[in-house]
């Protein structure tokens, strides 16, 4: 599959299916109008050679199809990012243009289709959004000339399962489909690929467990494999094997973290978050989870709050009156006061939420950690939304785009705490609108002063990934982002 503009592995935008990626500065993307007419346009030129597999050339109306039924097709930002586009021109086959709202026509759409457009009943100025250079961020091209019959009332999903598309579909990407069953993807290149045709003519996708993908690589009966947390740290076989290429650790966007409740009474003081933070050994807890080699990486790749400083964060308990008795009531009673922790039952996390505990013990925190299901846990109606708790470990996942991480932290403070502090209610419409790099910076300085002011959370360490391959293969790395093994394999060589 293609898309407008696509990622590479450290999540920086390339050009794809459009000639370049449109911008303010490049002048791809440009003002126009006045008051409340004023708008963001922003137009793509499609590359003449971009073909689908079927040979068809990929034009103008089928973005236009990709943007009817990115509107259809889920939730979360993407859906908010394509609902900001008033429309679509195409004036010709290879020009796309990208009209957003503007203020008028944003609360006009809002009066008008309240279920769709109610986000923007209270829109003040145009109608921004940082991801403006994707065009259609998270959603691929779909060709239009294979969906002449479409229902305007059917989801993408439907769509694709009666067209038959999900089981032969038909893409503009380095590869296409040649076959798929019992887990295995038979992928064969296209020559005629618009950004060079892919010189490792074959690929063969199917799921193999950890030691097995070490045994089937040492073997030479698989070519590459990637490898993610504790198996990352190891590898010592595959390491020692002329044969084999171990790639770098990479640290990749998806972290843990130990996140402070809001609301809670025990947490209120900020020398007592601060104490927390400098108690917390992270090298201890990512070497437990990934072993010492990729620990170093993992810590590394994540903001610290606080160093380490045990002498420090004694005596900010001390300032803060945290003393043995009922944490709502200091002094009251003779117990250690107790904070409660919410995470996830898996058996990693268990491990670093009991050396969590054992870490903070010596020092009159007490933790009384609750272990549920991640599917409980994040539930609309679950524990964290009803505020059952004073911390919670757990794993995030690192946006395709960087900027996008500084929200996640704050998540807490909007969706859980009434009234919500006015500083962070207006981050993430600042973020959005930060469409120009000097405006990014202000929200950038504007969050860091809130965390550092704040301590929302504790960073612990980010999950570490390895690429291993054939020593004869070139060009396999390990993206930082979730966007695949194959993200570059049109780019994959052997001499």
């Amino acid at each position: 599959m293609a898309a407008l503009v696509a990622n590479d592995g450290d999540g920086n935008l390339i050009p794809d299916l459009a000639e370049r990626v449109p911008t303010l500065e490049n002048g791809g993307a440009r003002w126009v109008g006045t008051d409340a007419e004023r708008h963001l346009e922003v137009t793509f030129t499609l590359r003449p050679d971009a073909r689908w597999s079927d040979g068809r050339g990929v034009t103008a109306a089928d973005v236009l199809l990709s943007w009817h039924l990115a509107l259809q097709s889920g939730d979360g930002q993407e859906v908010n990012t394509v609902r900001r586009i008033e429309r679509i021109e195409t004036p010709d086959p290879r020009t796309v243009r990208l009209r957003f709202f503007s203020e008028r026509s944003a609360r006009e759409a809002a009066a008008r289709t309240p279920n769709e457009y109610g986000f923007l009943e209270d829109q003040v100025g145009a109608a921004l959004d940082r991801s403006y250079a994707h065009g259609l961020p998270g959603a691929w091209i779909y060709p239009a000339h294979l969906f002449p019959d479409r229902d305007p009332r059917e989801t993408l999903d439907e769509l694709l399962a009666r067209k038959g598309y999900d089981r032969a579909p038909v893409g503009a990407g380095p590869y296409r489909l040649l076959s798929a069953s019992g887990g295995e993807i038979v992928l064969e290149a296209r020559p005629e690929y618009h950004r060079g045709s892919p010189a490792i003519r074959r690929v063969i996708v199917r799921p193999l467990a950890g030691a097995a993908r070490v045994l089937e690589l040492s073997s030479g009966r698989i070519d590459l494999a990637q490898f993610d947390g504790a198996d990352a740290g190891g590898l010592d076989a595959l390491r020692a094997s002329a044969e084999v290429t171990v790639g770098p650790i990479v640290a990749t966007a998806d972290h843990e973290v130990l996140r402070f409740r809001p609301g809670s009474t025990a947490l209120r003081d900020r020398r007592v978050r601060l104490a927390i933070a400098a108690l917390v050994d992270r090298e201890a807890l990512a070497t437990e989870r990934f072993g010492a080699r990729a620990a170093v990486v993992a810590v590394a790749a994540v903001p610290t709050i606080a160093t380490r400083d045990v002498a420090r964060a004694e005596r900010l308990l001390r300032e803060a009156a945290w003393t043995p008795g009922n944490v709502d009531v200091p002094g009251r009673g003779e117990e250690t006061p107790t904070l409660r922790l919410l995470t996830t039952d898996d058996a990693p996390r268990r491990r670093t939420a009991e050396l969590l505990a054992a870490q903070l013990a010596p020092h009159q925190i007490r933790l009384d950690a609750r272990f549920i299901s991640a599917r409980t846990l994040f539930a609309a109606a679950g524990p964290l939304r009803a505020g059952e708790y004073d911390l919670t470990l757990h794993g995030v996942v690192g946006a395709d785009d960087p900027a996008d991480d500084l929200i996640g932290p704050w998540i807490p403070a909007l969706t859980e705490v009434r009234p919500v502090d006015s500083r962070i209610a207006l981050l993430p419409g600042r973020l959005d609108a930060a469409i120009e790099e000097a405006a990014l910076n202000d929200v950038r300085r504007a969050e860091g002063e809130l965390r550092d002011e704040i301590l929302p959370e504790v960073p612990l360490f980010a999950y570490p990934r390895v690429v291993a391959h054939r020593a004869d293969l070139r060009g396999p790395a390990a993206p930082a982002r979730a966007i695949g093994l194959t993200w570059n394999a049109a780019t994959w060589a052997r001499p």
